[in-house]
């Protein structure tokens, strides 16, 4: 039971008082009666002489006035720092108020003992949410800062900080990329909870950053590791003008194109299955339309996109070589708003409905192509100059749902889905007629159908709750499917005098694989020096492969002919997996100039009757050498259990995905990077440099003598007769310099990386260049800040 009162000397106000229940009025009367004898030993007026001494002397002579103890440390500069009383007589509580005004020393008043203690060592918890002001959104990895301790916090991927700050007046910072920065003054005397409302900056002034410690050493460490919302997207203009998501990934020094400026990405010569990205904490197997060119997200609907190279957050798992990790907006709860953007190639429709004020909103989003007309016209005119009937049309498309409800003041509901599909068909058709050798009319026909296509969908459920000030939950259901389908139908008629002659060929290609996902992930704020995060992830994963094939000569072809060799179309069961993971991160700040990230996964992977373990560590060191300069170290070890078989880096139908089983190891990687960062006081010029080397064990790929997935059998479930594992291992070198000015910016990168891939039964077993290498990356952009 406490029975003392605590205070702050700040004007005389109170800084807390327990207050007690119980049941009878002697029980009450009894706890409170030394509460009682306290608060008469605080109100007993006591005289002090006129003198001009150490604190310490003087708080001795208060207590022998009022006739009880006290309690401090001599060694505090504090109490040695002079002090004038005037000769006058009050109250105790008045006198330490008066005496500890501005020291920043409180004080506790307990029967017959005064107890002195410094305010830094008391910390009040200040948590609460990062909003933008004009729609209500969350805003994610925003950065709240205390100047005067030199301490601050980072909000998380649903705009949520936590923050322990000494007692007394603060003058907080809160910033964000692209919003104004705003000063917010308080007077922090218990745990509080705000939410602090950003307005978006029209216009971005130079930068001037003073001493930030803690915003600076973040911010630095994101150079290898860009964290991008939309308005940086924006700055990335690619194919045909368009802003595009996988524009800015191209961008950055690790990143490599695929074949003719195609096929995706490949990051320090990983494959293009290393890629994990998510959207909403879907993933998305193929991210891209076009072959590569752009990305399957509409751009106006990314609220933030974390793009990792290195350093791996043990939140993250299932791929080696990077992760990008998309969250959508929610959606404007204030009023409703729309846009609509026609380019080039495209026409995009966003429109936000608040359903109800501040509560809950809809977000719709779509996206389609409109080069129809050109495509058709281009093949018609080919098609002209060979002597056929050419009729050809592609298109890509894309639609996003979201909706959001504030179920309380501490829980949040989201609802997202997403469909997008490449689509394209081509129909030719040829005929002429020719004199044989022996002077017969012969005519020949031939009719091609062409269909090729592919699509993403995905589905998640998120529920957000804000257990205390400390620990913050979500727990995610989410449904991924992802399909490659190709068709090609041959007819050919031949007349030979009399006779015909009829043939049908007919060959469908299909691969699916279905994601089903569940989450739960913790973050816990114990002190500013540690950051917690922990979880339990679950994905259950179906794969389909199949392969139809027709061949069919006759003299005359009906549709009940050629139906007896097409029976109804059924998929291979295909695998079926599940992958069950633990994970824990710690951030810790164990000195003013360093931070450790430190985390380990935990996985669990079950195909059929066949399991594997394993445990992947992470780390992250960062040591600010100085104000403006840092280092970091980073180390990882990562797994995955699906792979993909391709013999092209465009990403064609005949890519087939398959999962690791008793005869397919679970591809590794081991991965170390130094490097260094520094920015100059202003922010205007910034220069980051890393070195890297890293191993991989068991990657897939096609022997030299094999086939696309067996095309001359029925299914294509007897892959593994045609692929090698093998050992991959890269080193390499990047960096990248940026000039910020208010009006102009400009970057120049360059990476050197070298990749080589070993395997028993390919290039006799020597090492060879990883596909699509290039050894230099040099880039460089300038452009003006409207």
């Amino acid at each position: 039971m406490d029975q003392s009162r605590r205070y702050v000397p700040t004007a005389g106000r109170q800084l807390s008082v327990t207050h007690y229940r119980y049941l009878t009025v002697l029980l009450f009367f009894l706890a409170w009666l030394p509460q009682l004898t306290a608060q008469d030993g605080a109100l007993r007026e006591v005289a002090l002489s006129a003198t001009e001494a150490p604190l310490s002397t003087v708080l001795l002579e208060l207590a022998e006035a009022a006739n009880v103890g006290v309690a401090f440390n001599s060694q505090w500069p504090e109490v040695a720092q002079p002090v004038r009383v005037a000769n006058q007589q009050q109250s105790v509580q008045s006198w330490l108020e008066e005496l500890l005004t501005d020291t920043g020393l409180g004080y506790e008043i307990t029967p017959g003992n005064i107890a002195i203690f410094r305010l830094v060592d008391q910390r009040f918890r200040l948590s609460g949410y990062l909003e933008d002001a004009a729609t209500g959104e969350r805003l994610v990895q925003g950065t709240v800062y205390d100047p005067q301790t030199g301490t601050g916090a980072v909000a998380n991927d649903y705009g949520f900080f936590s923050l322990a700050l000494p007692p007394g007046p603060r003058s907080l910072v809160i910033s964000y990329l692209g919003y104004q920065n705003l000063i917010f003054d308080l007077d922090l005397r218990k745990d509080e909870q705000v939410l602090f409302a950003l307005a978006a900056s029209l216009d971005l002034p130079e930068i001037i950053v003073e001493e930030t410690p803690d915003s600076l050493t973040t911010y630095l460490g994101n150079v290898a590791n860009p964290r991008l919302n939309a308005a940086a997207i924006r700055q990335h203009v690619g194919a045909l003008g368009e802003y595009d998501l996988i524009t800015a990934i191209h961008q950055q020094t690790g990143v490599q194109r695929g074949a003719d400026g195609l096929g995706g990405f490949f990051v320090r010569g990983g494959g293009a299955d290393e890629n994990l990205v998510l959207l909403d904490d879907a993933p998305l197997f193929l991210p891209t339309h076009s072959l590569g060119l752009f990305s399957v997200i509409h751009p106006g609907i990314i609220r933030s996109a974390q793009f990792y190279q290195e350093g791996f957050p043990a939140r993250y798992g299932g791929r080696l070589a990077s992760v990008t990790d998309v969250r959508s907006r929610e959606g404007n709860t204030k009023t409703a708003a729309g846009e609509v953007d026609v380019s080039t190639i495209a026409t995009k429709l966003l429109v936000e409905i608040p359903l109800r004020k501040d509560e809950s909103s809809l977000l719709l989003a779509g996206r389609r192509t409109h080069l129809d007309p050109w495509v058709q016209s281009r093949a018609r005119r080919s098609g002209e100059a060979s002597g056929e009937d050419n009729d050809a049309n592609y298109y890509f498309y894309d639609l996003n749902v979201k909706f959001h409800q504030r179920l309380s003041k501490r829980d949040r509901l989201f609802l997202s889905a997403y469909r997008g599909a490449d689509r394209y068909r081509k129909n030719s058709a040829t005929a002429f007629a020719f004199v044989s050798a022996a002077g017969e009319l012969e005519n020949y026909t031939d009719e091609l159908d062409q269909q090729l296509g592919w699509s993403n969908t995905l589905a998640s459920v998120r529920w957000n709750r804000l257990w205390n000030d400390q620990l913050f939950s979500n727990a995610t259901a989410a449904y991924s499917r992802f399909r490659y389908r190709s068709l090609n139908s041959f007819f050919q008629e031949e007349t030979d005098g009399l006779e015909t002659t009829q043939f049908f060929d007919y060959y469908q290609f299909s691969s699916v694989i279905q994601d089903y996902r569940l989450q739960w992930d913790m973050d816990y704020y114990p002190n500013n020096a540690h950051h917690l995060r922990f979880g339990v992830h679950s994905l259950a994963r179906r794969y389909r492969p199949g392969i139809l094939t027709a061949s069919v000569e006759e003299a005359i072809l009906d549709l009940e002919t050629i139906s007896t060799f097409l029976e109804e179309y059924e998929f291979e069961p295909g695998d079926f997996t599940l992958a069950t993971s633990l994970y824990l991160e710690e951030d810790w700040r164990f000195h003013p100039k360093g931070r450790l990230h430190l985390g380990l996964r935990a996985t669990h992977f079950q195909n059929g009757g066949q399991a594997y373990y394993q445990l992947q560590p992470r780390l992250r060191l960062e040591w600010q050498a100085r104000q403006q300069w840092q280092w970091h170290l980073t180390a990882s070890r990562m797994g995955q259990f699906v792979h993909l078989l391709t013999f092209s880096g465009a990403g064609l139908p005949t890519d087939l995905w398959v999962a690791s089983n008793e005869t397919i190891l679970p591809k590794t990687s081991t991965a170390i990077t130094a490097g260094t960062h520094f920015a100059t006081r202003d922010q205007r010029l910034r220069f980051g440099c890393s070195v890297y080397y890293q191993w991989q064990n068991n990657i897939l790929r096609y022997v030299e003598e094999s086939q696309l997935p067996n095309l001359e059998e029925t299914s294509a479930v007897d892959w593994e007769a045609g692929v090698d594992q093998g050992i991959a291992y890269g080193w390499g070198l990047e960096s990248k310099l940026e000039f910020q000015h208010s009006v102009w910016y400009s970057h120049l990168t360059y990476a050197w990386q070298r990749t080589s891939h070993e395997f028993t039964q390919l290039n006799d077993g020597f090492a060879f260049p990883a596909n699509f290498e290039r050894p230099h990356k040099l880039s460089c952009q300038v452009r003006r800040n409207w």
